[in-house]
């Protein structure tokens, strides 16, 4: 056999992979990632029910305030799920603030939240809001609000507290794996150079 011919490539890290991809340089595979994975999907996988991608549990949990134990779950399940699936970015979202209470369960699938009643149909996935409160809405003034470019109600710092405990998580488990937010507007090409 010759020995100048390699036949087990050396692995590379998965930022190093990426960046050897992008760079069109030889890597030992074809980087792997996912933006978005269905919470019935994830639960496959994991074995568990989980928050990721799944607002009915996000809701839930907070009508119990449970908005810490939500977090927390959201972080393990993340990178569990990457590293389980062999990813190699983790998809990162906002997730609720925790100011985003009072969430009151009002029956299995809704929920009202400062006058929005917030609906799950579980037949076909859709999250739907309404607005529920008494009289009619000032279009004039909502319209103001949008041209003064209010921050939306209920983002803040907490809004981005799975973002940075992921962060803090994967530099505790050495970890080098990117994390990226999904932004329709830019390729995952686009999301991986920045």
């Amino acid at each position: 056999m010759n020995s100048s011919v390699k036949t087990d490539p050396v692995s590379l890290t998965n930022r190093a992979r990426i960046q050897a991809a992008l760079s069109r340089k030889k890597c030992d595979r074809l980087p792997f990632g996912e933006l978005v994975i269905d919470h019935r999907c994830a639960e496959a996988v994991l074995g568990r029910p989980t928050p990721v991608h799944n607002i009915p549990m996000w809701l839930d949990r907070m009508s119990e305030g449970d908005w810490e134990g939500l977090v927390a779950q959201e972080v393990r399940d993340r990178i569990d799920l990457g590293l389980e699936l062999g990813l190699d970015w983790l998809s990162v979202d906002m997730n609720y603030s925790r100011d985003f209470a009072p969430v009151r369960k009002i029956d299995a699938n809704r929920w009202e939240h400062r006058g929005t009643v917030i609906t799950y149909d579980p037949a076909t996935w859709v999250v739907s809001y309404s607005w529920q409160k008494s009289g009619s809405m000032d279009v004039d003034k909502y319209a103001e609000d949008i041209l003064r470019a209010k921050p939306p109600q209920g983002v803040d710092e907490s809004t981005f507290e799975v973002i940075r405990r992921m962060r803090q998580q994967l530099q505790e488990q050495q970890l080098d794996i990117p994390m990226v937010m999904r932004n329709y507007m830019m390729s995952v090409q686009n999301h991986l150079e920045l």
